[in-house]
């Protein structure tokens, strides 16, 4: 009974993937979806493990334990054989 009275929270990124069923569902953009992450100090898209927006309009961001206070852990990115630029998000 309580979800229909105050709304339910939906999970928009997942192990770090974008659920577009559920951007769409909750009517969300790319833009608005940057623009959340960005008012959490998330600039890349690698940084996010999971993005869970809830019922009153704000994101609740878990950060990938690659990153170390916002930082990418290079010895992680070498053992991918990538580098920062992997996870520069785009727009």
């Amino acid at each position: 009974m309580r979800a229909p009275l105050e709304g339910s929270t939906s999970i928009l990124i997942r192990n770090g993937k974008i659920d577009m069923q559920e951007m769409r569902r909750n009517r969300l953009g790319f833009g608005q979806l940057r623009m959340l992450l960005r008012q959490k100090d998330v600039f890349s898209m690698g940084e996010v493990a999971y993005a869970i927006f809830e019922n009153n309009g704000s994101l609740s961001v878990m950060k990938n334990p690659e990153y170390e206070e916002g930082d990418i852990l290079k010895d992680n990115l070498k053992k991918i054989g990538e580098d920062k630029g992997f996870f520069v998000m785009e727009g």
